[in-house]
């Protein structure tokens, strides 16, 4: 499936960390406390850097390996694939990387994203795209 998520002003803070730039996995999964989240950190220590985002609570539970995302923020979109998803309740993942809380919620669903493509010259484009069908506020189903 494709998908799409669209972000306002604000959330260019979390885009800067992890969208912008990939992450060392070495360095991250050493500094992680829960052993669950640890050792699924653990499996990308040898592995070139990754792109991690969480879509929220809600717009995860579509998600699957494998499938396509569309993310935009502001006047950015990245073409990313899900190659993993790891459960983090404590949102530790999130916080080692420096994402902002939103209303003190843990960042509880990060995904790794490999590839994920920056589109500069496409931004604007998302605002023509027909056929996509409302999933959550700011979350759409493409039609493929």
């Amino acid at each position: 499936m494709a998908y799409l998520r669209t972000y306002g002003v604000g959330f260019s803070q979390n885009e800067a960390v992890t969208l912008a730039r990939p992450v060392e996995f070495a360095r991250l999964a050493a500094r992680i406390q829960q052993p669950e989240v640890r050792a699924a950190a653990l499996k990308y220590t040898y592995h070139p850097p990754v792109f991690l985002w969480d879509f929220g609570v809600r717009a995860s539970g579509h998600l699957r390996i494998g499938d396509v995302v569309y993310i935009q923020s502001e006047d950015k979109l990245y073409y990313c694939q899900i190659h993993e998803m790891i459960s983090d309740p404590e949102g530790e993942i999130g916080d080692r990387v420096g994402w902002h809380r939103i209303q003190h919620a843990p960042w509880s669903h990060p995904v790794v994203l490999k590839p994920c493509i920056y589109l500069d010259a496409l931004a604007r484009a998302v605002a023509l795209l027909d056929g996509r069908t409302t999933l959550e506020d700011n979350f759409y189903r493409l039609r493929s």
